[in-house]
């Protein structure tokens, strides 16, 4: 594969899980038209394609591992630009006058991703919200659920704990009024990774994923599962 500039805001959507190991991992797919990076948790999904300096010159894919993927990035960071080389067990970081760093696979199966992603169905209600603004209403929200509510006026934060006041913020929606609960852990990382100031959110239904992507540049996204209204889990994104 050829030269590309690193962003792995991905990464962070993995988790360590001992009945699924490979979702530690990362998965890269190389095509003609970029690279596709893919992390999950199965509460939620992280993708991102980049565009390299150089087309690669085939086509590739497989799943590396998270924690030597974080430590080659970490010592190339200050680096414009890094080669990556598929190779039959992994992949070489290579930098110039820097030492090369391998990246090994991880042997088990990448979650189908592609067909959940294909299986969601039409957005119903969008809006569009100051990331800062959204990030600072769920932490003072410090409960462990929290309901979002969008409506023709705007987001409002909801906690669990019906003591505390919603907490209404400035947004430009539109669609149907929908009320949508998630658990913090899942949703804070789903909005604070991000890019630019402010997040759009797509939305199909109380009981679906959420997408959350920069409202101004759309090449990270992020899937998001909520939770049942009355506070216990849905089915996970991928099984």
């Amino acid at each position: 594969m050829s030269a590309c500039r690193r962003r792995l805001k991905v990464l962070t959507a993995a988790a360590y899980e001992p009945e699924m190991p490979v979702l530690a991992g990362l998965r890269i797919e190389a095509g003609h038209e970029g690279v596709t990076l893919t992390a999950t948790d199965r509460y939620r999904l992280s993708a991102r394609t980049l565009v390299p300096a150089e087309p690669p010159s085939q086509t590739w894919a497989g799943t590396v591992n998270g924690d030597e993927l974080r430590a080659a990035v970490a010592a190339s960071r200050r680096s414009p630009l890094v080669r990556l080389e598929a190779v039959s067990n992994g992949i070489w970081f290579r930098v110039a006058d820097r030492e090369d760093r391998h990246c090994r696979l991880l042997p088990e199966e990448f979650p189908d991703y592609r067909l959940m992603l294909a299986s969601l169905g039409e957005v119903t209600t969008r809006a569009s919200v100051s990331k800062n603004l959204l990030l600072r209403a769920l932490e003072e929200h410090p409960g462990e659920r929290i309901g979002l509510h969008v409506a023709d006026h705007g987001v409002s934060v909801m906690s669990a704990d019906d003591g505390r006041p919603d907490f209404p913020l400035p947004a430009t929606a539109a669609g149907r009024a929908l009320q949508i609960w998630f658990e913090l852990t899942t949703l804070y990382p789903a909005v604070s990774t991000a890019i630019g100031p402010d997040v759009l959110l797509d939305l199909q239904g109380h009981d679906q994923p959420v997408t959350i992507r920069s409202a101004d540049r759309g090449d990270l996204t992020t899937l998001a599962m909520p939770i049942k209204s009355d506070h216990s889990a849905l089915q996970r994104l991928t099984q």
